[in-house]
């Protein structure tokens, strides 16, 4: 991407969450890699970068270490040094492991633990025995991550990938291998954290009002809630200005940075057009994605509880639940049932604890009007339990939700590297 392109989609970002500066290609060969972080870093954005790392000049690393980096996805799918020339064929597993090695020890000396480094392993038939020998490699290392990736198909690349792939999902047997690799590498290294960023290894639940996790085509009647690159919360940009909904459709393009303000076409009619028949399961490669969450639609609820799992009246801004709370994101929605009568606002949740004194701020809106605010500014979480009248009776009630500051786990020793805001357990109107 022209560095001048880059710097004005930077500019334009307001508040951004997550920047990830890859997608196809190496990443690192890019001439202003270390001033494109920089700029990124100064987002307050989570920094994150995938590469295979071998490519990368060795006296460079100690600038990547300080350049503002929050994670370093090394991509490494096998530790057979004539497998590792076959697939990368630019460099050495031996050359990729002294850069590694410079690396962690530049973190050591000085005493930082940024960017976090993790491994991806893009899963392939011909290198699933392998899987056991990266994890050990990690293990040794001190990395405490893998994400195993199955391989998925990218137009203008010959490779078909006949024994992974029917379509765009796995082929049975190929699934069923890879379920037991992945088993075998967590029983052999409890120590590394090892995850499929696939649910097609775990059987469907049957579908119901709430959105699940549904691998196989969408049943007529449902509706998508979310996927891992949702066109509401997450935007996909090309090295050449166009903006894709996600790696899948990345050659349908909605606009091009070239032409319009990044604001313009998230805004415009094109986007719109594709979030709606997005959400009624209209866009037929959506249909069959095997990382979507499907639900039946039904009559809109007057509350919403966390301990009864997702819930599709949570509007965008949320993360998946956790027994009975529901962590929200700096920004965060929901929408409620209203009629005749109901005229209170009910919310039970939690604030997060900042180590210093300037503390955390929620703010609540419903149907555009402030009928909250409260605070936590103590070295603990503060459960709160919240009820005002609202101003108005309405037929429904969009209620909004904003801290003044995000929680960020990873920025205080955790693993976690989510942008938190408040927990929510319970809302309704009453």
């Amino acid at each position: 991407m022209n560095f001048s392109l880059y710097s004005s989609i930077i500019d334009q970002l307001r508040q951004p969450e997550i920047i990830r500066l890859n997608y196809s290609g190496e990443s690192t060969s890019h001439p202003s890699l270390l001033d494109a972080i920089r700029l990124a870093h100064q987002t307050g954005a989570f920094t994150e970068l995938v590469t295979a790392l071998a490519s990368y000049p060795e006296e460079r690393i100690p600038t990547l270490v300080t350049s503002g980096l929050d994670r370093l996805t090394v991509s490494l799918h096998t530790m057979d040094d004539e497998q590792f020339s076959r697939v990368y064929r630019f460099s050495s597993l031996e050359v990729m492991r002294a850069k590694l090695r410079t690396l962690i020890e530049c973190q050591r000396r000085l005493r930082v633990q940024k960017p976090i480094a993790d491994f991806a392993f893009v899963a392939m038939h011909e290198n699933l025995g392998q899987l056991n020998s990266v994890a050990e490699y990690a293990q040794t290392l001190g990395i405490k991550n893998i994400s195993v990736h199955p391989v998925i198909r990218r137009a203008g690349i010959p490779a078909q990938f006949g024994l992974e792939l029917v379509g765009n999902r796995l082929q049975p047997t190929f699934k069923r291998d890879l379920a037991d690799a992945i088993r075998e590498a967590v029983r052999n290294f409890p120590g590394v954290e090892i995850s499929s960023s696939t649910a097609e290894l775990q059987p469907d639940c049957p579908l119901d009002s709430r959105p699940r996790r549904h691998t196989g085509p969408l049943p007529n009647g449902a509706w998508i809630s979310t996927c891992d690159q949702n066109p509401w919360e997450t935007v996909h940009i090309l090295a050449n200005g166009d903006v894709v909904p996600c790696e899948v459709q990345d050659q349908m393009v909605l606009g091009n940075l070239n032409m319009q303000p990044l604001a313009s076409i998230w805004h415009g009619e094109a986007y719109q057009t594709f979030r709606d028949r997005y959400q009624v399961g209209q866009i037929t490669p959506c249909q069959t994605c095997p990382y979507k969450l499907a639900y039946y639609p039904s009559a809109l609820a007057s509350s919403i509880s966390a301990k009864d799992g997702n819930n599709s009246q949570l509007l965008g801004g949320w993360y998946q639940t956790e027994g009975e709370i529901l962590w929200s994101k700096q920004r965060s929605a929901a929408v409620l049932a209203g009629g005749t009568g109901k005229r209170h606002l009910y919310i039970k949740g939690i604030l997060p604890s900042f180590p210093d004194s300037d503390g955390v701020r929620l703010s609540i809106w419903c149907n555009d009007r402030t009928v909250a605010t409260i605070a936590n500014h103590s070295s603990e979480q503060r459960g709160f339990e919240l009820s005002v009248r609202l101003p108005e009776t309405a037929p429904l009630f969009y209620i909004r939700f904003a801290t003044d500051r995000p929680y960020r786990p990873s920025a205080y020793g955790f693993d976690d590297v989510r942008e938190l805001s408040f927990a929510l357990s319970h809302i309704e109107v009453k």
